[in-house]
């Protein structure tokens, strides 16, 4: 595996999930072949991203699928998410796309620019819901964040 140069990948949590997420007998096809790819390619740590669209052509090209990028996300990426593999970085420009953490400061970045983007959505959502039902719920959740 190319670590992106960070010689404590092996010992990462996520690193180590994700090898035992390739040797666990029953996963899809295509989402092994997405987590391979991003240890094969070193794309571990917030600083070595792939973009997702690379990610897709990888794996219609490998496994014959044809995926476009949205269900891609909802059917391939999301459940590597929910297994605590591979995260996204949602940014505009040139760090944004997927990676396996290393670190917990990677997935504390990754938490944070989400839950700006949420605040940001409420915020705009908030002057739409002026004067409804919605209004006190969006305050609320602002509140929150």
């Amino acid at each position: 595996m190319d670590n992106g140069g960070d010689i404590n990948a092996e010992n990462s949590p996520w690193v180590q999930r994700a090898h035992e997420f390739i040797d666990r007998a029953g996963n899809p096809s295509e989402q092994v072949e997405v987590v391979r790819f991003l240890l094969e390619n070193g794309n571990c740590g917030i600083e070595n991203t792939i973009k997702i669209n690379e990610i897709v052509e990888h794996v219609n090209d490998t496994c014959g699928t044809n995926y476009t990028k949205s269900p891609f996300q909802t059917n391939i990426l999301g459940p590597l998410k929910r297994e605590r593999i591979v995260t996204t970085l949602m940014y505009s420009g040139p760090r944004s796309g997927a990676f396996i953490p290393l670190a917990l400061t990677d997935v504390i970045e990754v938490v944070t620019q989400g839950l700006r983007r949420i605040r940001q959505e409420l915020i705009n959502l908030q002057g739409f819901a002026s004067d409804t039902e919605f209004e006190n719920v969006i305050i609320n959740l602002l509140g929150l964040l």
